[in-house]
């Protein structure tokens, strides 16, 4: 080999070798814009391989992409979600402290930097890498940038992450300069506070990732500068309410996720300018009552997600008309029961998620009615003994229903499904997903059994109501409050409901009596009373038979009277006294009138903790009629009254109560033109002794000065102090 190198013809060819060498590098330098001939470039490449900084070569192609990476890094072209392949530095999980030493002329064309999982905690300097488009910082310990002017020099980039950080605020204009951020994601980190105008100059961004920080509240202002956004993310924060209009700036928001979070409470036009809103999730928050109306404006709804809220059931039309695809109901601990039409009018929807509920024992039978594109039906994991027969005439023609995994009753309501099962595929209205999953609960002889196993010969075709309660065997309630009583029956034929009363009457929504309201499946008594207590019972019956469930209630009577205190020719103390918890005693009112006098009373609010008031203004020498009542206006409940009647005119103490405002007036101005004539009589004297002792100690200059009258110096004159503690207060409340 030497001997080669060492001949004419062996350095001539070991030339050529070194200007193709040559040539290749400077067309690999061109591409990069350098000016520097082929030479000096071979020479600097082959120098850096010996060079003590820290550095390494590492070359990959894209083309002839040629890179020098700081140690600890690599350099590759690599493909990212978009597909899009991007020349990269990845020092990520490195055990960087402190920012990698980048050099500036190495790396202009450097387009990702990835600096995840390092031990970054401030930012003093970011490199100057103007082709960026992708800024990965996660999985860090950053509090702070030194200056968010730092992304000034970043024009061209397009994803910033800053996940798994520990910044507590966004001060204005934190990200000046990212003119062409399409992507910000900030989740994860400890925020709770973010200024107004901390997005400005984010005019492109569409996807902002809050997910994960210790925000309580939603600002508006926070999206003036950023109205491109078509996705936001405020997962897993501290969110309790949603207040009025806060996106009304987000006319592009196509996604937003708010699961996670504690919210109650949803105002109505919380999603007021939404117009282009598909995907909406509200899971595993702490709503009771499905958001209908805050939803039912938004036209472009297609993906509603409920999940893991505290719904105890799915009332009639709570969907009505909305264009909605996918609709999930899953993971409800409280749900117990689906009502009718609870799925009305959903033209779209093609999805219904409605599984893993493990107290869901009754679906109405007419809960689905015109949803036409409905084809999956997840009904999995509940604890539904059965599904009424007439769901099938309601669901379209070969809809998917997942029904496994729930403690199914094999009797007569389940024979419509086994015959579903059992009919040919071109003949079958309905089809059940997994049927050789489905297991009977009910007959005993059957527990645990297959369903499969069963001959549809011994399934019966009708059979008496089985009822469903949703009450215990007995509870108590306190005085005044509603008893409220939920049955369900399933059965073939249908079966129909009655109720029985303490009284032994039995009542169905046509023969319902006063204070007693009759719905489908619910009896409600309004304001209980000591006379209400006793056994109610829920009788289902159908052509079969019929079913009895019965619980026992006993209401509670906090007693609680009135006693008279002080009472004077104007006004009466009463006090309340009895066995009721000062805690409830806003659930009383007391109400007064003079005694057969008049119809109608005035009326006092009682407060929690409030045991006395005072009533004011009235008439000496007249019966009043004070009575103690339970409830609301709309219902309520008289406890205990008693008559007082006012004193005459004067008190046996002398002191006469004044409670016209303008005797009141001419009493203050009198007094205060009495206080005025005293004083300037004080005054007066005072001034008249003084010139008194100037004259008498000019005229005699060398009289001895006991002669001053001295008691004026030790006993100045007392001014009059007048003061009323009279309390002049009409229909008070003490």
């Amino acid at each position: 080999m030497w001997s080669i190198l060492h001949s004419p013809l062996g350095l001539l060819l070991f030339l050529v070798v070194t200007r193709v060498l040559a040539g290749d590098l400077d067309t690999n330098n061109s591409r990069r814009n350098s000016s520097s001939s082929n030479l000096s470039n071979f020479l600097t490449a082959n120098e850096f391989s010996a060079s003590p900084l820290p550095f390494h070569q590492n070359t990959v192609e894209k083309g002839r992409w040629t890179r020098l990476c700081p140690s600890n890094c690599m350099c590759t072209v690599m493909t990212y979600a978009n597909g899009q392949q991007l020349r990269t530095i990845n020092c990520s999980n490195a055990e960087f402290w402190t920012m990698p030493n980048i050099s500036a002329e190495l790396d202009t064309d450097t387009e990702a930097l990835l600096l995840s999982g390092n031990k970054l905690e401030i930012i003093k300097e970011l490199p100057n890498l103007q082709e960026l488009k992708v800024l990965n910082l996660s999985n860090n310990r950053i509090s702070k940038f030194d200056s968010h002017w730092q992304f000034v020099r970043y024009e061209l980039l397009k994803e910033l992450i800053l996940r798994n950080n520990r910044l507590k605020s966004l001060q204005h204009g934190a990200f000046s300069g990212l003119k062409s951020l399409k992507s910000l994601d900030l989740s994860y980190n400890r925020l709770h506070s973010i200024e107004k105008d901390a997005f400005g100059g984010l005019n492109g961004l569409q996807v902002l990732n809050l997910d994960g920080n210790r925000l309580e509240t939603i600002n508006p202002d926070w999206f003036q500068r950023i109205k491109s956004v078509s996705e936001l993310f405020m997962s897993y924060n501290n969110l309790r309410t949603i207040s009025g209009n806060v996106f009304k700036e987000l006319h592009h928001l196509s996604k937003l996720n708010l699961t996670g979070n504690q919210i109650r409470m949803i105002d109505s036009n919380a999603f007021y300018g939404l117009n282009n809103l598909c995907v909406l999730d509200l899971s595993k928050n702490r709503l009771s009552t499905i958001p209908t109306l805050q939803i039912q404006h938004i036209h472009s709804l297609r993906i509603v997600i409920l999940d893991a809220n505290s719904f105890e059931t799915i009332n009639s039309n709570e969907f009505r008309s909305l264009n909605i695809s996918e609709l999930s109901l899953s993971f409800l601990p409280q749900l117990t029961s689906v009502k009718r039409n609870a799925f009305h009018q959903l033209p779209k929807l093609v999805i219904l998620h409605m599984h893993d509920n493990e107290n869901l024992i009754f679906i109405h039978p007419y809960a689905f009615n015109h949803v036409p594109q409905l084809h999956s039906l997840y009904l999995h994991n509940n604890k539904l003994p059965a599904l009424p027969y007439t769901v099938r005439d309601n669901l379209p023609y070969r809809t998917n229903i997942h029904l496994y995994q729930n403690p199914l009753r094999c009797d007569c309501n389940i024979r419509w499904v086994k015959e579903e099962i059992l009919n040919p595929n071109n003949k079958s209205h309905v089809q059940f997903h997994d049927p050789e999953k489905l297991i009977c609960n009910y007959p005993p002889n059957n527990i645990r059994t297959l369903l499969r196993g069963i001959p549809l010969s011994k399934i019966p075709k009708a059979c008496p109501p089985t009822t469903l309660p949703l009450f215990p065997n007995s509870f108590k309630i306190p005085l005044g409050e509603h008893i409220l009583l939920e049955c369900y029956t399933i059965g073939v034929p249908l079966p129909k409901v009655f109720w029985s009363l303490p009284r032994g009457v039995v009542i169905n929504q046509t023969l319902a009596e006063e204070r007693v309201e009759i719905g489908e499946s619910t009896l409600h008594v309004k304001f209980a009373r000591p006379n209400d207590s006793g056994t109610y019972m829920c009788i289902a019956q159908n052509s079969a038979g019929n079913d009895t469930s019965a619980t026992n209630v006993q209401v509670l009577s906090g007693r609680l009277n009135i006693i008279t205190g002080k009472t004077s020719n104007t006004y009466i103390t009463i006090i309340l006294n009895g066995s009721e918890s000062i805690m409830l005693l806003d659930r009383y009112q007391i109400h007064y009138r003079e005694s057969g006098k008049s119809d109608r009373y005035n009326v006092i609010y009682l407060k929690s903790r409030m045991h006395r008031c005072t009533i004011t203004g009235l008439k000496p020498e007249t019966m009043y009629e004070l009575c103690i009542l339970y409830g609301t206006n709309s219902e309520l409940l008289k406890l205990h009254c008693i008559n007082v009647t006012t004193k005459r005119e004067a008190d046996p103490s002398g002191i006469i109560k004044i409670v016209d405002p303008k005797v009141v007036m001419g009493v203050i101005a009198a007094a205060s033109l009495m206080l005025t004539v005293v004083c300037f009589i004080a005054v007066a004297r005072r001034f008249r002794k003084r010139k008194d002792y100037e004259e008498t100690f000019g005229l005699d200059k060398m009289e001895p000065l006991s002669h001053i009258p001295l008691e004026n110096l030790y006993n100045p004159p007392s001014t009059p102090i007048c003061s009323s503690r009279t309390s002049l207060i009409s229909h008070s409340q003490a």
